[in-house]
């Protein structure tokens, strides 16, 4: 194993802890799906359609995400708990670029 993973930041540092937030079962998800909002995308739609069409967006793809892993014996929970300022950051996500939901997938542990 070669110490990164693809939870590491572009300076290497490992996200994980700051998408868990304090909430042990995701440390241990071997993926965790994160979710980010352009909102550059939407400024040919009058507002407030514009603003209210990314968390609407975000809604359908977790459920998408969640049926996924139903139907493949995944376990998922859509989560707004993280570390917004320190993800960005460590993401280099521009001003318009907004973090809405996460995923951990695994299995369970029962």
């Amino acid at each position: 194993m070669c110490g990164r993973t693809h939870a590491d930041s572009p300076n290497g540092k490992n996200l994980i802890p700051a998408l868990a937030a304090g909430q042990e079962y995701v440390l241990e998800a071997p993926v965790v799906l994160l979710l980010v909002a352009d909102h550059s995308a939407f400024t040919e739609i009058p507002e407030p359609m514009g603003s209210t069409l990314a968390p609407l967006n975000a809604g359908i793809i977790s459920q998408n995400i969640a049926l996924f892993c139903a139907a493949n014996g995944f376990d998922t929970v859509a989560r707004g708990t993280m570390e917004h300022s320190t993800l960005k950051s460590e993401l280099k996500l521009k001003d318009n670029q907004c973090l809405l939901l996460n995923h951990p997938v695994g299995y369970s542990a029962t």
